[in-house]
């Protein structure tokens, strides 16, 4: 493939632009249905989802911190941010999951020691199960992030829209609305 070395990938001109054409027919799929704000609601979709994962990639030599790349996603060609400190002609890491904003903060118990399993409450209330990283002593705090998924918007989809679709390992099929701001192509954390 065009930018690969050492099992890194970087998409070529023709992968970018496709890319930009399935964003143009979005952006005229939109237009052509004259949506309202928000999108138009009601409408079921399938997408497609996988789980968080790291993208790796060597930066273009004409490519800076916070330029736009299109690399090889989980279902295909998508464009990604390339991240601070990322040098021309070396390789880049961009994470594919969940925000910040998805993370439980837990405190560690004065009982509790690295690999000891410690009961948390869940974003919704629900009980679940947290093991202690290594190096962590009571008092310390560190991230939990929910069990999730990354969904792919589909091209035609908006704000609002119900996307169906099935877990990775097949253990189900489950739906989450698109949230705002999610673009078509791009992935959005759905908690399963």
């Amino acid at each position: 493939d065009a930018g690969e070395e050492e099992g890194v990938a970087l998409l070529d001109e023709a992968a970018t632009a496709e890319v930009e054409e399935q964003e143009a027919e979005a952006a005229a799929a939109a237009a052509a249905a004259n949506a309202p704000p928000g999108g138009v609601q009601g409408r079921t979709l399938e997408a497609e989802a996988c789980w968080p994962q790291d993208l790796i990639f060597m930066v273009p030599e004409d490519h800076r911190p916070g330029d736009l790349i299109c690399v090889h996603g989980p279902h295909g060609p998508l464009r990604v941010q390339c991240p601070e400190g990322a040098a021309p002609g070396r390789q880049a890491t961009v994470r594919l999951g969940p925000e910040a904003s998805f993370a439980i903060p837990v405190t560690v118990p004065d009982d509790a020691k690295p690999g000891d399993k410690i009961q948390l409450k869940g974003r919704n209330g629900e009980d679940s199960l947290a093991e202690v990283p290594p190096g962590m002593k009571p008092g310390d705090q560190f991230n939990v992030f929910p069990p999730t998924v990354m969904v792919q918007v589909p091209t035609v989809a908006q704000t609002g829209d119900q996307l169906v679709f099935d877990l990775p390992d097949a253990r189900g099929r489950l739906s989450a609305s698109v949230p705002p701001g999610a673009l078509p192509g791009s992935y959005f954390a759905a908690m399963y």
